[in-house]
């Protein structure tokens, strides 16, 4: 197993906005495991028309029906897409979750400010959803991979050349190593793009949801640098600083 420890990027001021959207995650999501009757409805036990998760579980849109009686299925499921980011489908989903998330949106809340990083996250998950919907014929999702897969494109565009200390563990064995954030990053989403060319969209992980958050963290992260909204500092290198001096060269 390989998981990112930390990020080897100096920062000057607290991730307020990234602590307040882990806080309300985990809380939404320990409402679920409390409440048998909230969970039941959010993650749609019992439904064979209910098919898995974006990481091990399931859900369905009842409660956002619930919420939005008059309006069609087109109009609430961007909403749905949203909120069930909030949600989990157990422990180990939430905490593998939350990880990532602490790892890498720390640093992309530093980058970007609060406001602007938590309009990232929120549009990263709309994002992740609707790209599963789209995949697999609006087949209903949960968690927060989407979101996560667009701030780690929007990391990569502003620290790539930053180290990610890396921890392989396998039984009794366990190695910490570095690696570059770009090629940590690379393999990571490569890797899905790799199953979904062999296996499709419709296996138990909605690596849609992954590669369309990502996509849409990365196209931001590129805009941000390229208009420079989001100037780096002395000391660091974006994507298109590393791109031109390749070209320089």
């Amino acid at each position: 197993m390989l998981v990112p420890l930390r990020v080897d990027v100096w920062m000057w001021r607290r991730p307020i906005a990234n602590y307040v959207i882990l806080a309300v995650t985990v809380a939404i999501s320990l409402v679920g495991f409390a409440n048998p009757r909230f969970y039941d409805k959010m993650v749609g036990k019992g439904d064979d028309s209910i098919s898995l998760d974006a990481d091990f579980d399931y859900t369905d849109f009842e409660l956002i029906r619930s919420f939005t009686p008059r309006l069609d299925p087109d109009a609430w499921r961007p909403v749905a897409a949203i909120t069930s980011s909030f949600l989990h489908g157990g422990v180990m989903h939430l905490l593998g979750n939350m990880w990532f998330l602490w790892v890498f949106g720390n640093a992309v809340n530093y980058k970007f400010g609060h406001w602007q990083y938590a309009a990232l996250y929120l549009t990263c998950a709309l994002a992740g959803g609707m790209s599963h919907y789209l995949a697999t014929d609006n087949i209903p999702v949960v968690g927060a991979s989407g979101a996560i897969y667009g701030v780690m494109g929007a990391y990569v565009v502003f620290f790539p050349r930053n180290d990610v200390v890396m921890m392989f563990w396998a039984y009794i064995i366990r190695r910490d190593f570095s690696i570059s954030s770009w090629v940590m990053i690379t393999l990571w989403v490569g890797w899905d793009l790799l199953q979904v060319l062999n296996t499709g969209t419709s296996g138990p992980v909605a690596l849609a949801a992954h590669l369309g958050g990502f996509v849409l963290g990365f196209s931001v992260g590129m805009l941000c640098a390229a208009t420079e909204l989001i100037k780096p500092t002395e000391d660091e290198q974006t994507t298109l600083h590393v791109f031109n001096r390749r070209g320089e060269v």
